[in-house]
C-alpha cells in the first residue's frame, strides 16, 4: 500500500467524513447564530420574559424581552372613521398625557378598522422633549373638533328650565291677548307656553352677555319669542307682557 498509495475507497471515505464534519460545523454555526437576539431598533429592555438558559422555539411567537425604543414615544389613539378622514399626515395635534398637553405629529393612520371598538387607530409621535417626561404605558387623550352640519337655535343657558326625565324646556310667548286696561291700551299680553328642547352643544357666549349658550332643537319655530331670564317667577299659562312693545 505504501508503494501503490492510499486506496481510492479510503480516500473517498475520508472525503465523506470531511463533508460530514463540515455539515456539522455549519449546523453548529447556525445554531450559535440563533442564540443571539438582535433588536430591530435601539432601546432599553423594560422586561425579561424568560430566564437565561431557557430553551425557546424559533417557530413560535414567545416573547423574550420587552424593549422601549430610545428617543421615540408614540401614542395609539382610536378615533371614529369620520374624524380620521379629516386628519392629514404630518399635522400637529394637542395630546394630553396626565396633567400636561404635548404637541404630537400624526405619523400614520392604520388602514384597518378595529373589530371591537369600530375605530381607526391613529399613531401620534411626540417630540423628543416629551420622550424624557412621558412614561410608556401612560394614558393619552386626544381632543378633535369636528364640524357636523345641523339645524337648531342658540339660547342662553338662563333660558333653560329642567324638564321631565332629565330633559330640558324653555318658555315661549304663545297666545296673544290684547289688554283691556285704559292704561295699557294698544298693548298685548302673551300666554306663557312650555316647549321641550334637546341640547346639542354648549359653549361660551361669544357676546359675553349671557355667560354660556346652548344649541338646541325641538318644537321651537322660527319667530318664536323665548323668555331668557326670570324663569323662577314664571309658570306655564301665566300672562306676561314684553318690556318693549
Amino acid at each position: 500500500e505504501l508503494l501503490a498509495g492510499t486506496r481510492p475507497e479510503r480516500i473517498e471515505a475520508q472525503k465523506a467524513r470531511v463533508d460530514q464534519l463540515d455539515a456539522s460545523l455549519g449546523k453548529l454555526k447556525l445554531d450559535l447564530k440563533k442564540t443571539t437576539l438582535k433588536a430591530p431598533f435601539s432601546g432599553t429592555i423594560s422586561r425579561r420574559w424568560v430566564d437565561e438558559g431557557t430553551v425557546v422555539s424559533t417557530a413560535g411567537s414567545q416573547p423574550i424581552f420587552s424593549i422601549v425604543e430610545d428617543g421615540a414615544v408614540e401614542a395609539n389613539i382610536g378615533i371614529p372613521v369620520s374624524a380620521a378622514s379629516q386628519l392629514q399626515l404630518g399635522s400637529t395635534l394637542p395630546l394630553k398625557i396626565g396633567q400636561k398637553t404635548y404637541p404630537a405629529q400624526v405619523s400614520s393612520i392604520l388602514p384597518e378598522l378595529d373589530s371591537d371598538t369600530r375605530t381607526v387607530t391613529v399613531v401620534l409621535k411626540l417630540d423628543p422633549a416629551a420622550a424624557r417626561t412621558v412614561a410608556p404605558g401612560q394614558l393619552a387623550q386626544l381632543e378633535l373638533a369636528q364640524s357636523i352640519p345641523t339645524s337648531g337655535y342658540w339660547l342662553p343657558t338662563t333660558a333653560l328650565v329642567p324638564g321631565v326625565r332629565g330633559l330640558w324646556s324653555c318658555y315661549v310667548l304663545g297666545e296673544a291677548v290684547p289688554l283691556k286696561s285704559p292704561i295699557a291700551q294698544g298693548k298685548t299680553s302673551f300666554r306663557v307656553e312650555r316647549t321641550d328642547v334637546e341640547i346639542l352643544y354648549q359653549e361660551d357666549d361669544p357676546s359675553g352677555s349671557h355667560g354660556q349658550r346652548v344649541l338646541v332643537r325641538g318644537t321651537l319655530q322660527p319667530g318664536d319669542q323665548v323668555i331668557i331670564s326670570g324663569m323662577h317667577r314664571i309658570v306655564p299659562g301665566q300672562f306676561v307682557r314684553p318690556i318693549q312693545q
